[in-house]
């Protein structure tokens, strides 16, 4: 299962380093793999995990974000300047591993639902308030799924990916519109002519019968295509 993190600057430090990703692997893609992790935070909402995934996985491939523990919150700043629409990123910045998470969930939902300051000590914590997620304790039964955010608390977070690769450039909405009322061509006080023969029937809707010429008013009479009263 692939995952995407934020590892470590270019020359092998937590800070220090130039803004962007000078080798290409300072925020990365990779196998999940054991880091000493104790618990996943799990979208309640499938789609919801796969706007996480895919913001983490553009952000990995995107050289113009790299690592630096001092300068993590340059990334969250950017995306907020967005709305939290895009993940376009065109100038040099920094995140680290639970910089990428909170700006992924934050990305996800469209709005700030963490602050920038939450890190890997209290990310499970802040994430469940949202009411987004369970918390899921890793075990040997434990199977990442796409949109995961596998904590070992204090110390690392990555970001399951799974297979992006669903064509969209946009997030969906999280609800139909209304549909919109049908015009009322119809107004009271009005007079309206017919175009074509109609039938005139005891209620609305062809479910009822057609009324015969004796139960219609007198002036509806004058325009009976017959005049038979058993018609």
């Amino acid at each position: 299962m692939k995952c995407a993190w934020a590892s470590v600057d270019e020359n092998g430090r937590t800070h220090g380093g130039k803004a962007g990703d000078q080798t290409g692997r300072e925020v990365k893609t990779g196998d999940y793999y054991n880091f000493g992790q104790t618990v996943a935070l799990r979208p309640k909402n499938a789609t919801y995990g796969y706007w996480i995934a895919k913001y983490a996985y553009d952000i990995a491939n995107n050289n113009n974000v790299g690592y630096d523990q001092y300068q993590r919150k340059t990334l969250y700043d950017i995306t907020a300047a967005t709305g939290w629409k895009k993940t376009t990123v065109n100038e040099k910045c920094e995140c680290d591993c639970s910089e990428l998470a909170v700006c992924a969930i934050n990305y996800a939902a469209e709005k700030p639902l963490l602050s920038a300051s939450v890190y890997s000590g209290n990310i499970v914590k802040e994430a469940m308030k949202t009411g987004r997620f369970d918390e899921i304790k890793i075990t040997k039964s434990y199977s990442p799924k796409q949109g995961d955010i596998v904590v070992r608390p204090g110390h690392h977070v990555i970001i399951v990916i799974g297979s992006v690769t669903k064509p969209a450039t946009s997030k969906p909405a999280t609800s139909k519109p209304a549909a919109a009322a049908a015009p009322n061509i119809w107004a009271a006080g009005k007079t309206y002519t017919c175009r074509e023969n109609m039938n005139v029937r005891t209620g609305a809707g062809t479910s009822y019968r057609k009324k015969k010429v004796s139960e219609v008013t007198a002036d509806a009479k004058k325009h009976c295509t017959s005049q038979s009263a058993s018609a």
